[in-house]
């Protein structure tokens, strides 16, 4: 269930990239997410001033990693979450088939292409909209292990399955994908942190703040 994180800048991070997607497989490719590393231009670049560094994250397989929701002061339900079961407790549905992204083709993910029997007892496999062969988003394990939260609904191309997602399980708000210096801190804190513990804040060159460690940790 793990995940690796990698910062970089703009000088390896394809590089970077290519190699992870060989490491773990490309379909594992969690984000591409930035970090505001500066907290002011730099008034004598030539070019752009350069305000982010890449942050890199990769699980081993997609389908076990396990993220914590961030701490949200909003409690209300969203008006997406439109259905309720039979306990009154609210969800929404979304597509059981992968959409969008490098895992959403069978070539990707051969391991999340089989048949799910449907109502009527047909199979049914997952298919892009173009006709060719996708993946689903669970595992067979997955599925049988939270089969209750799977609906299916009948369409035009047949039979469709969905996966409830229940307003109470997913408390908070998830991880994004810019890591704003006003949260996790900046360049400058980093060295500033350095100066604080070592009385100087060029002992490392490229220092990342606490706060951003912890952020990391916490999700």
């Amino acid at each position: 269930r793990g995940s690796i994180w990698m910062t970089l800048d703009d000088n390896e991070v394809h590089r970077a990239r290519m190699v992870l997607d060989e490491v773990f497989g490309d379909g594992n490719c969690l984000a591409s997410a930035v970090w505001e590393k500066a907290d002011s231009p730099k008034m004598d670049a030539d070019y752009f001033s350069t305000r982010h560094d890449h942050l890199l994250v990769y699980a081993k397989d997609m389908n076990q990693v396990v993220f914590n929701r961030l701490q949200s002061h909003e409690d209300d339900v969203p008006d997406h979450y439109d259905q309720s079961d039979k306990d009154g407790r609210q969800f929404y549905l979304k597509p059981l088939r992968a959409m969008g992204g490098q895992g959403e083709t069978r070539e990707a993910r051969p391991n999340l292409y089989f048949g799910l029997t449907a109502p009527d007892g047909s199979k049914v496999f997952p298919k892009l909209k173009g006709g060719g062969d996708g993946a689903w988003r669970w595992s067979p394990q997955k599925i049988a292990a939270e089969a209750e939260r799977i609906d299916w609904k009948r369409g035009v191309g047949g039979w469709n399955p969905y996966f409830r997602i229940y307003a109470d399980s997913t408390k908070g708000r998830p991880p994004e994908t810019i890591l704003y210096n006003a949260e996790v801190g900046s360049s400058r804190t980093s060295k500033l942190e350095l100066k604080a513990m070592f009385g100087a804040e060029d002992i490392f060159a490229t220092p990342k703040p606490t706060a951003l460690i912890e952020r990391i940790l916490k999700i």
